[in-house]
């Protein structure tokens, strides 16, 4: 049997509009100037608490902010990418698919479910 593994963020969907929308709204309710979007785009990736931590934010408070809108927004605020959804039916008819990402269990489920890939 063959075996195919996938990351969430950067390979099938693009979740740019969505952390970025959640980074900027601890930015905003910790009261702090918004960096220049190069800074920003840092948070794709990493897990929040650091990159919090790097701007000299209160990571779990920032965290926190971050989630009460990522949960209620942000999460629907992911995109496939073009011809991702052909390639993972591809490959579970002829394997099995695994997903990887740092992200809560609850968010990436509802990120595949709202994308059509359960």
């Amino acid at each position: 049997m063959k075996h195919f593994f996938f990351d969430l963020d950067g390979t099938i969907s693009d979740s740019e509009a969505g952390v970025l929308g959640g980074v900027r709204h601890a930015i905003n309710k910790a009261g702090r100037l918004m960096p220049a979007y190069e800074v920003l785009r840092r948070f794709i990736g990493p897990p929040l608490s650091y990159s919090f931590a790097a701007l000299g934010m209160d990571a779990p408070k920032a965290v926190a902010d971050y989630r009460e809108y990522y949960s209620a927004k942000g999460v629907f605020e992911n995109t496939a990418y073009e011809g991702i959804g052909e390639l993972l039916a591809y490959c579970a008819s002829v394997g099995r698919v695994y997903l990887a990402t740092s992200k809560p269990e609850v968010y990436s489920e509802q990120i595949i479910e709202s994308l059509g890939f359960t």
